[in-house]
């Protein structure tokens, strides 16, 4: 599958467990919506580096708005692709 980071969702973050096994996406970190107030870019370009990554997983129903904003302008800035759920082929 699709390597990225997950952002946003519960502490057991339900949500990439779903999109990892319904669709071609695997996530190296997962960072839930309870540890968002110490996310940085350093830590998120981090985890990106260290799990392979070149793509992240916004779970925009998961985290306050001004977080999907932030992150999202941050990625497009860096040159990181925002995937969503229906970009991603289904598993077989």
């Amino acid at each position: 599958g699709t390597p990225m980071v997950g952002i946003g969702g519960g502490h057991y973050t339900p949500r990439f467990s779903d999109v990892a096994l319904l669709h071609e996406a695997c996530f190296g970190h997962m960072i839930p919506k309870y540890a968002l107030e110490h996310l940085t870019p350093e830590l998120l370009r981090s985890a990106l580096e260290h799990s392979g990554a070149e793509s992240i997983y916004l779970h925009r129903k998961g985290m306050p708005k001004s977080a999907v904003t932030r992150w999202r302008e941050w990625a497009e800035a860096e040159n990181i692709a925002v995937v969503s759920s229906q970009e991603l082929p289904k598993r077989t």
